[in-house]
């Protein structure tokens, strides 16, 4: 039976904690001091290497884009030349820029349910390896670990043992809400397939934009890739982006900030079109903040994790785990009335991915299934800040504030 899903926003003009912090602070300071070109080399040199040895593929094969959709789009492509691929599957509860960049590859939309706990069930596995033209893309929800080595191969073979086997099923692990940590281990277990990053203010990095797909053997001939990294007006970027940051904190602070929908639904019902950006290629400053973020957020990685781990003590089972922003786990009655007792507090939340197969602009085109347990996972899932430009002790009392609305 299908239930009414909430999808209301509640927004606080100005937040003492913002979801996103603006990062101001003169775009780190000024990119750390306006790089010349032969330091930038030697920062893309090393920011290779790290994705290199965090996937272990050869830096050869790490392809930039201006985002990780645009990654995808350009995949999609360059591997439709070399196989009979046509349908796409991605969970009804993905992203729509994922979706769009499947429309825009000429490839068919096809979506999937998953089940609680963010996996694809063995069945839908096996059914989709019937697909003679199927691309399985799985990514890692929340940044969420969907298990072991063991247990995810074990379940890939059980379901679709010749498909692995033979590699004729091509599957591309989304690791835009993970990177630099990896969730899936597959990529050292399947020997062809293809991985997706992104380096956007809303994924763990938290950056100024950018991602890259890494090619491991399941695009024979990634030439086919239009890579470039796009070094003109550095210097003027550089100015642009603190620019448009400090606008925005001050449209913010006074409350001049507006949003005309009044809800998630009515922002996505109000699509009609795929996104018209057409930029490819990723920027000289995008690589640069990227580079000095995940720097930043290595360093934090052991701290988070304990802040994490006493986190969990205090949610329980209702936490999934992420170390950008934290989902929480509330009964769709009461989500409302949740997020609004948070912004009294100063804290700002947000709702995540409404199920594509509900959006008319793709279930009317692509005819989609229904994905019940997706509209489940939606309805009770708030998105709380827990990035890395937030202090451990700002943390320690966003926790503090939360718990006191819960418990």
């Amino acid at each position: 039976m299908k239930f009414k899903m909430d999808s209301r926003f509640y927004k606080k003009e100005y937040v003492k904690y913002n979801l996103y912090p603006q990062q101001t602070k003169v775009l780190s300071i000024l990119s750390k001091i306006l790089i010349t070109n032969s330091r930038y080399k030697r920062i893309k040199k090393e920011f290779d290497r790290i994705i290199s040895d965090i996937f272990s593929v050869d830096k050869q094969e790490i392809f930039y884009f201006s985002s990780a959709s645009k990654a995808l789009e350009n995949y999609l492509k360059a591997l439709s030349t070399e196989r009979n691929i046509r349908n796409i599957y991605i969970p009804s509860f993905s992203c729509i820029e994922l979706a769009d960049a499947i429309v825009k590859s000429n490839c068919n939309l096809k979506v999937y349910d998953i089940q609680e706990n963010l996996k694809p069930s063995i069945k839908t596995l096996y059914e989709i390896s019937q697909d003679s033209t199927a691309v399985l893309i799985l990514p890692s929800l929340f940044g969420k670990d969907i298990g072991t080595i063991d247990q995810i191969y074990l379940s890939l073979r059980l379901a679709i043992i010749d498909e692995i086997t033979n590699e004729k099923l091509p599957i591309i692990l989304d690791e835009a809400q993970t990177f630099p940590n990896i969730s899936f281990k597959l990529h050292s277990v399947i020997k062809k397939c293809a991985i997706l990053i992104s380096f956007g203010k809303s994924k763990p990095i938290s950056s100024i934009g950018g991602g890259a797909v890494i090619n491991k053997a399941l695009l024979s001939n990634s030439s086919k890739l239009h890579y470039k990294v796009n070094t003109n007006n550095y210097y003027k970027k550089i100015f642009v982006n603190c620019g448009l940051r400090i606008k925005n904190k001050i449209a913010k602070y006074f409350g001049i900030y507006s949003n005309k929908y009044k809800s998630l639904e009515d922002l996505v019902f109000d699509k009609k079109q795929v996104n018209p950006n057409n930029t490819m290629e990723i920027d000289k400053l995008e690589i640069i903040m990227a580079y000095f973020r995940t720097i930043k957020y290595k360093k934090l990685y052991l701290k988070r994790r304990i802040l994490k781990d006493d986190n969990l003590n205090l949610f329980g089972e209702k936490t999934f785990l992420n170390y950008n922003y934290l989902p929480l786990i509330i009964n769709n009655a009461n989500r409302y009335e949740f997020m609004k007792q948070l912004g009294k507090k100063g804290i700002q939340s947000t709702l995540y991915y409404y199920p594509i197969h509900l959006i008319p602009f793709y279930k009317e085109k692509w005819n989609l299934s229904r994905c019940p347990i997706s509209e489940k996972i939606f309805s009770k899932i708030v998105i709380l800040p827990f990035g890395i430009d937030y202090s451990n002790k700002n943390l320690k009392n966003i926790i503090k504030k939360i718990g006191e609305i819960i418990l």
